[in-house]
């Protein structure tokens, strides 16, 4: 609901329309809320989930990571191809989804996720993208017993 009305507000401001009532209420309890609780507003607007960290949506998002991951690496056909060139396919694939015929047959099991799927290729290649985190140093201890 809260994306509709954002979508309809946005459409009366470009169109240079009068707002609906109940979308000019909408927007109204939330900045009111906004500064009564000093919330984020994106929150109060219904923008984002509140429980977009809770440990089920964490799993869920693992989860889509992971069969992104595979999905990517299934894409392609020449061994060596780079991981942006498969997030571009992927990316493709997803966006003509369920229209193509696809062969990779992670698909409908991405499309059977009930969360959000990044629609584009820079999306797709930060959730799957290597992280390289330094290895723990022990600064603390660097020097002593000399």
């Amino acid at each position: 609901m809260s994306i509709e009305n954002q979508k309809r507000l946005l459409t009366c401001i470009e169109a240079g329309l009068p707002i609906p009532g109940d979308v000019a209420a909408w927007y109204m309890a939330a900045w009111r809320e906004h500064v009564e609780t000093n919330k984020p507003l994106c929150l109060c607007l219904g923008l984002r989930g509140a429980g977009i960290r809770r440990a089920k949506n964490r799993e869920l998002l693992r989860h889509r990571d992971v069969l992104l991951k595979f999905a990517a690496s299934s894409c392609t056909q020449y061994p060596g191809e780079s991981l942006w060139s498969k997030c571009e396919t992927l990316a493709d694939m997803i966006r003509r989804w369920p229209r193509s015929k696809s062969e990779n047959p992670l698909l409908p099991h991405l499309f059977n996720l009930p969360i959000e799927l990044p629609q584009s290729a820079v999306g797709i290649h930060d959730r799957i993208k290597p992280t390289r985190r330094p290895p723990p140093l022990f600064t603390e201890y660097a020097g002593r017993g000399k």
